[in-house]
């Protein structure tokens, strides 16, 4: 979720953690952020806390993806300007190829693990 949606939401879970609740806090810089999502979806699935579909965990699942997807793009970005090379478009979604095969395989397994 968004900063902005966290704060501006009086049901988000920032905002009904009670005054002395001890609160986490991931930001998407943070390289652990997808990996430790979907850990966190994974084992609220596994206690029956949730069900896979249930839009908590999709959304969480989501966002995860979304940060996966902009830590591979710049990782790509450096390696790129490292060996001075332009990245290949691929000509059937205009995505860089790299990045796109990477990001894809990794998170159709994961999503897989947590949807068993």
């Amino acid at each position: 979720m968004k900063k902005r949606d966290e704060i501006s939401d009086p049901n988000s879970c920032l905002n009904r953690a009670g005054e002395d609740e001890t609160i986490f806090t991931l930001r998407a810089h943070d390289i652990a952020f997808p990996y430790t999502v979907r850990q966190w979806a994974e084992e609220r699935v596994r206690l029956g806390k949730n069900e896979p579909d249930d839009e908590q965990i999709t959304s969480a699942l989501n966002d995860a993806r979304e940060v996966e997807e902009q830590h591979l793009g710049e990782a790509a970005d450096a390696i790129y300007a490292v060996l001075g090379l332009v990245p290949a478009m691929n000509a059937a979604d205009g995505r860089d190829g790299f990045r796109y095969f990477d990001f894809h395989a990794y998170s159709q397994t994961m999503e897989a693990r947590i949807a068993i």
